[in-house]
């Protein structure tokens, strides 16, 4: 599963996410976050071949992320039950599609061909703040410490439309706070409206094609990626199916960047052919993760939604 090897405990790996939540975190703690993380990070390529495999013939697009230490220690804090070893989203793919019909073969396809015990649907039942998505629980087995005992661990698909993915976007880009559920009230009320208005488009039908040419074929290819939230621009640098190098260079960004509010730094993957990679191949990372490559920061609503919200709420 991974070129990194695995030598701690559930029970260490957990007692550290605790410390680092309260607060009471040891230089150690530190040490296994990261490894644990990165142990996972590398089993997205063995993940992925699947991925690409079930969505063939679809009209959908795959790409991937690690969950940056920020944000690993974000969620600990809000959920004050989780243990750190059964975190689903430390590594987590992410699946668009056209339409709400589009959205229900993919799901259908991928638990077919993977181990997916569980699901939630965000969809029908939204979160309190709007979010709409299914989101798929899978399990990967994982070689750990030298004896090469196998242990379970679980990951999360975001499966979405193109226009989930956009309200989910411009969340996003409103700040940590709001994903809180913290922010103005005039913030959250503005996203809510926003779902409520692409839910009702998508189920009538007015919402139309919003990403047509969606596909999945290829190997992962991965990128990093360093975005400045006040002039809106990221500097992209590609590494092609050379992970352990994505994830030294995503590591020193995250070292250089932790305390910095304007700065996000991403690992992302995507599928591409390795033999014709070129730019364009970073226009699937432009659908999948478009507020990184928004000059303001926040994607480009379509007209029919645009006509019916009030203006955006500054902050």
């Amino acid at each position: 599963m991974s070129a990194v090897q695995l030598t701690h405990s559930n029970g260490a790996i957990n007692k550290a996410g605790q410390r680092i939540r309260d607060g009471e975190a040891k230089a150690d703690d530190w040490s296994i976050l990261r490894d644990f993380r990165d142990f996972r990070a590398f089993g997205l390529f063995e993940l992925f071949p699947p991925v690409v495999r079930a969505l063939d013939g679809l009209a959908a697009q795959a790409t991937c992320r690690v969950k940056r230490i920020r944000s690993i220690v974000r969620k600990l804090k809000r959920q004050s039950t989780m243990n750190l070893s059964q975190m689903d989203d430390l590594v987590g793919l992410r699946v668009l599609a056209d339409s709400q019909e589009d959205q229900s073969a993919a799901i259908q396809s991928l638990k077919t061909h993977l181990n997916i015990p569980k699901a939630k649907d965000y969809v029908s039942q939204p979160r309190a703040d709007g979010y709409r998505a299914v989101h798929l629980i899978g399990k990967q087995d994982g070689s750990v410490g030298e004896d090469g005992f196998t242990r379970t661990f679980p990951y999360e698909f975001q499966v979405r439309t193109c226009l989930q993915n956009l309200w989910a976007n411009t969340s996003e880009a409103f700040g940590e706070q709001v994903k809180e559920g913290g922010g103005l009230q005039e913030i959250r009320s503005y996203l809510d409206e926003l779902s409520k208005r692409i839910h009702e488009a998508e189920v009538d039908g007015t919402a139309g094609s919003n990403c047509p040419g969606l596909r999945t074929r290829g190997h992962l290819q991965v990128v990093t990626l360093l975005y400045d939230r006040k002039s809106g621009t990221s500097t992209v640098d590609q590494h092609r199916d050379d992970f352990e190098r994505a994830l030294l260079v995503f590591s020193y960004l995250e070292e250089q960047f932790l305390n910095d509010a304007r700065r996000e730094v991403a690992l992302l993957g995507f599928a591409a052919d390795p033999n014709i990679l070129d730019t364009s191949e970073l226009d699937e990372l432009t659908i999948s993760h478009v507020r990184y490559y928004a000059s303001t920061g926040f994607p480009a609503l379509p007209q029919f939604l645009t006509e019916v919200l009030p203006e955006r709420p500054r902050f």
